[in-house]
């Protein structure tokens, strides 16, 4: 069993806010524990964050994960 915190920083330099999706890649029986945004399981083995970077900005998306491995 792991656990790891993660920092992820989204820019806009656009005059006008941008979606984004934001992938994430895990492997393993994993469970998260706390994010700064909504979580969403895609598959086994990812799972995604949609956010809104405001215009001439910066959004950080942060969350830490548990995973065990067998």
């Amino acid at each position: 069993v792991s656990e790891s915190s993660w920092e992820i920083s989204l820019r806009n330099h656009k005059d006008s806010a941008v979606d984004v999706e934001l992938y994430e890649p895990v492997g393993g029986d994993w469970e998260i524990l706390t994010s700064s945004h909504p979580a969403t399981k895609k598959d086994a083995h990812t799972f995604t964050f949609e956010v809104v970077v405001p215009p001439n900005g910066e959004t950080k998306v942060t969350y830490r994960v548990r995973v065990r491995w067998c």
